[in-house]
């Protein structure tokens, strides 16, 4: 009867580090560096985005509260439903980009963000 091997030990897993070659740029190609540098400008700008969001939401609280005479502890919860569904959409949106295409459903999230947008500034009153 054969001996079954050795035991080595916990499995090893190799990393490819293909892809960080690939996207370091070299003196000589433009390509990798204006690609790097236009998707850090598109994810500073997202960021930005978020942080002026959570900023207007904070600024709009007294509003909020005395418009709709909410008292301090229900004030709270405004800023935790914002924050429950940012989270949600956020995650509904990373699982459609895993199933849909990432550059298909961040287009389609720009096109509907900015309609949102330009409705709401078009908008003359509350209701």
């Amino acid at each position: 009867m054969p001996t079954p091997p050795p035991d080595t030990g916990p499995p090893t897993w190799e990393v490819s580090t293909a892809a960080a070659s690939n996207a370091t740029a070299t003196p000589g190609s433009g390509a990798p560096t204006r690609r790097l540098g236009l998707a850090l400008t598109v994810i500073a700008t997202a960021q930005l985005m978020v942080v002026l969001d959570g900023t207007i939401v904070n600024v709009a609280l007294p509003h909020i509260q005395t418009a709709l005479g909410f008292s301090d502890s229900n004030l709270a919860w405004v800023v935790n439903v914002y924050a429950l569904v940012f989270g949600g959409l956020l995650l509904l949106g990373g699982r459609s980009g895993d199933l849909l295409g990432r550059r298909r459903i961040f287009i389609t999230g720009l096109l509907v963000f900015s309609l949102a947008s330009l409705l709401g500034g078009f908008a003359t009153d509350q209701a």
